[in-house]
């Protein structure tokens, strides 16, 4: 079996690129990958995924390639921002299957803001043969959308990086840094948490702006709170940072997604406290590996911590189980077994046709 995937790499700076690549190297040991990048990707194919010519050029890598299989990684600001991701719904549609991985899944179609990626969102699932998601939830509504089309595969995890118990009252953040992070709640929670310790890790990718970061910084005059940000954090620094903490906390306000945060805190054996918004709350709370809590409340945030500390190793069984279930080698076997259904399925209905 030979495919093609479709999705950022190292050394672009974001999170899915750092992530997928281990499911390529995995994949790799059973099958031939063919990685089709973005022009910063460290790929076999290097493409400007917001061209419209986009469909013509993965046309060419197919035919050359002799791909049996299109892997395709999506969330909107991928493509074409400005087209509403039509050039990739134009370029799923190709000779061979094509399967599609939504990093996000956008179940609300409030505002105008969310009625757009919704309506992106359906579009992709109907272009796609087959459809991705990484929590049991997001599965059921895509169901909504197109019965029996997606599988649910659980973000995968470096099970090397396991760490043992540690003592302490370490909290860590780590993410990008943008209002959809609900810090100021955590800040204003570690007024009502003496003896615990909190820093936060940010990265200020472009495009995002100073703006955030400076007002948070205005927040945090007179704490003892660390606040590391740069443009983006390595894998030996993101490793010493999550050595040095107890538990990881989550207070998004908004997260349409599983955030590879969720995954790092499995594989480092970091319980978590994690707000009930968009998909990031699913798995903690699956595995019973965390504390969920309502969004926006410092009061939750407080509760939440005291909750997980003194639940400790309950939590970290729970971290155990999603551990167990969640290796790449585990993730890399059920991807290739939805291959195969899904080049076996879409083989049948050709033979039909004709």
């Amino acid at each position: 079996m030979k495919i093609g995937m479709v999705c950022r790499f190292p050394p672009e700076k974001d999170g899915i690129a750092a992530t997928y690549i281990n499911l390529v190297d995995e994949l790799r040991k059973q099958i031939r990958v063919i990685t089709i990048g973005t022009q910063g990707s460290d790929a076999d194919y290097k493409l400007n995924f917001r061209s419209p010519l986009l469909y013509f050029k993965l046309k060419e890598i197919i035919k050359k390639e002799k791909l049996d299989l299109l892997h395709v990684h999506h969330i909107a600001p991928f493509y074409s921002k400005y087209f509403l991701n039509l050039n990739l719904v134009l370029a799923l549609k190709q000779k061979i299957p094509v399967i599609t991985t939504l990093h996000e899944v956008h179940t609300s179609t409030e505002g105008i803001r969310g009625k757009i990626l919704a309506y992106i969102q359906k579009n992709v699932v109907f272009a796609s043969n087959g459809i991705i998601v990484h929590t049991p939830r997001q599965k059921k509504f895509i169901d909504t959308i197109s019965p029996g089309k997606s599988i649910c595969i659980f973000y995968g995890i470096d099970t090397s990086l396991a760490m043992k118990k540690r003592k302490g009252r370490n909290l860590l953040f780590f993410g990008i840094l943008s209002r959809s992070k609900g810090l100021e709640y955590l800040i204003n929670a570690m007024k009502k948490l003496p003896g615990y310790n909190l820093r936060i890790v940010a990265a200020l990718p472009p495009p995002l702006t100073n703006e955030y970061k400076n007002e948070l910084n205005e927040k945090l005059k007179g704490t003892s709170i660390e606040f590391i940000v740069n443009d983006w954090t390595g894998e030996a620094e993101r490793k010493k940072h999550y050595s040095w903490a107890n538990i990881l906390i989550v207070p998004y306000t908004w997260a349409p997604y599983q955030s590879a945060v969720i995954t790092d805190a499995a594989a480092y054996r970091l319980p978590l406290v994690v707000t009930k918004v968009g998909s990031v709350w699913e798995l903690p709370s699956y595995f019973s590996c965390g504390a969920v809590i309502k969004s926006k409340s410092v009061s939750a945030l407080v509760v939440g911590i005291n909750k997980v500390y003194m639940n400790y190793g309950q939590y970290l069984m729970g971290i155990n189980r999603y551990a167990k279930q969640a290796s790449w080698k585990i993730s890399a076997e059920m991807h290739i077994k939805y291959y195969m259904k899904v080049i076996n399925e879409h083989k049948n209905k050709k033979n039909i046709a004709n």
